[in-house]
């Protein structure tokens, strides 16, 4: 599925995929002479859709702290957002997906690998906290050895 994606952003779509209840649907790298569905050269897109489960929720939960909070306080030009076609163009109920821009040069490579390693070191899947109080789960998390 990567292999349809701009070269640019296929490293970012395999980040958005490797979490549970996430499906990367569309996207744009980034054009020099753009046609009117692509975006400029320095621009791109990666749109994906949310999975109605503890999984999908976790993860997009996770991101939008990520995307929209740390990484953007880092300097970098790049936004998680929600999106839907109109009412009449799709099935209620069934059509919202999240997109996440970037602009002014910033690279969806950098975003990738910044992923996955806030994956492997901060990101709480909802199957590693079965039976246990959230609270707990995340003092473990903090706590040296754990």
């Amino acid at each position: 599925m990567h292999d349809v994606f701009d070269l640019n952003i296929r490293p970012l779509a395999a980040a958005i995929n490797a979490f549970d209840g996430l499906t990367t649907v569309g996207g744009c790298g980034g054009h020099l002479h753009p046609q009117p569905d692509q975006c400029p050269e320095g621009s791109w897109y990666l749109m994906f859709t949310v999975q109605r489960s503890d999984e999908g929720w976790f993860a997009l939960e996770f991101l939008a702290w990520a995307i929209n909070n740390d990484y953007r306080r880092g300097g970098h030009q790049v936004l998680l957002s929600p999106t839907a076609p109109p009412p009449y163009l799709n099935e209620p109920g069934h059509a919202l997906q999240f997109v996440i821009e970037g602009d002014a040069g910033t690279d969806p490579t950098l975003l990738a690998r910044w992923l996955d390693r806030m994956r492997a070191e901060c990101y709480i899947a909802p199957w590693s906290i079965q039976g246990t109080p959230r609270h707990l789960n995340w003092i473990e998390k903090l706590l040296p050895g754990s």
